[in-house]
């Protein structure tokens, strides 16, 4: 990339990287100039290696970084005088950075698709304070309120390592400041943040540092643009326990921690629809539900007529729209029991009288 380029790709993969949301400040991008300052004085040293530097020793050592110890192994043979040199690089070491793709700033990403145990990670860096990285379940569903975004979650973590953990909801703004909430020490709770303006990255965080484990889970969101059309917030998925109207906090208080959905009991929607003055009119919403785990496999069985085909399963009606500047909350309860267990996309779509539509979509696994 040119020069005048390079700027706003560099601060969105560092806006990308930050290992810890709660920590205020980004430990892996004070790391990598750290490592600048190492590869600038060895620049005209030789390595331990008995090699001169080059800007092979360089990159590697901008990647994983510089070698904590070294030891030597016996010559190879009788006639080898000189012993094998080994490099120990620090470990445990975890990928903080975002891949390629999500360098775009139009590109979006689920929890799942933000890997810092990446085994074929471009680069590494072991934080002193983080010997183990674990997974986290998370469920994570914005919704607007003026001019500013509630941020709600529910988390569920059941490793052994994470007795007390310090919990925390974070985002991250445009402009690359950090928001934080302090939550409780359960490893299965539900929280919310609000934030001014859209946040780029949210997440939830979970830290014990007696036991020096961390586990993370968080979404890359893409920019949001002003419109006067209708407009949707995330759906929060979770399990309905009565008949009462939409309300947020009750559905945040059973909201399902992750995106596996049990066949066995009703899944609960909750969505809010917001509109300005040409959007007060009557509104089609549909709900639809495919299935999207469709390999090769499933599909040559279905061709052959040994499989059912899969039948997408929707649901369309009309009803007034939001009222004028204003918020229209909505609850949806469904039955998937006679769906069979695999991953789906669960779509709302609301498309006004005149003008264009808008989806917000959620994928879930299916489990019996």
């Amino acid at each position: 990339m040119a020069c005048g380029m390079r700027g706003s790709v560099a601060r969105r993969y560092w806006m990308l990287s930050t290992p810890r949301l709660a920590a205020g400040a980004n430990e892996w991008r004070t790391e990598f100039l750290a490592r600048r300052v190492i590869t600038t004085l060895l620049a005209s040293a030789v390595t331990p290696h008995r090699m001169g530097w080059g800007r092979d020793a360089e990159e590697l050592a901008l990647r994983y970084g510089w070698p904590t110890a070294w030891s030597r192994t016996p010559p190879a043979s009788a006639t080898t005088y000189e012993p094998g040199i080994l490099g120990h690089d620090p470990a445990p070491s975890v990928h903080f950075g975002p891949s390629a793709r999500l360098l775009d700033s139009a590109i979006v990403a689920a929890p799942e698709q933000l890997d810092p145990l990446d085994v074929r990670a471009p680069s590494r860096f072991a934080h002193p304070a983080i010997r183990r990285v674990v997974p986290v379940g998370i469920q994570l569903a914005r919704f607007r309120r003026g001019d500013s975004t509630l941020i709600v979650a529910a988390w569920a973590a059941r490793d052994d390592s994470l007795l007390t953990p310090a919990v925390a909801i974070g985002a991250v703004l445009a402009d690359g400041s950090v928001h934080t909430a302090p939550s409780d020490s359960q490893l299965v709770g539900r929280g919310r943040l609000t934030v001014v303006g859209a946040p780029r990255i949210a997440g939830v965080e979970l830290s014990d540092s007696v036991r020096a484990t961390f586990a993370r889970a968080r979404a890359v969101y893409a920019a949001t643009r002003d419109s006067t059309a209708v407009m949707l917030s995330d759906m929060l998925l979770y399990r309905p326990a009565d008949d009462r109207g939409p309300d947020l906090g009750a559905a945040l208080a059973r909201a399902i921690p992750g995106d596996s959905v049990s066949a066995g009991a009703p899944l609960g929607v909750y969505w809010e629809a917001y509109g300005a003055d040409s959007a007060a009119a009557e509104l089609e919403t549909s709900v639809l539900i495919e299935r999207i785990d469709r390999g090769w496999v499933r599909a040559a069985r279905q061709r052959l007529g040994l499989e059912d085909p899969d039948s997408p399963v929707q649901i369309r009606w009309n009803e007034a729209g939001p009222s004028t500047g204003g918020m229209t909350p909505r609850v949806l309860s469904l039955d998937l029991s006679l769906l069979p267990a695999g991953r789906y996309r669960l779509s709302v779509s609301v498309t006004p009288a005149t003008g264009a539509g808008v989806t917000t979509w959620r994928e879930i696994e299916l489990q019996r």
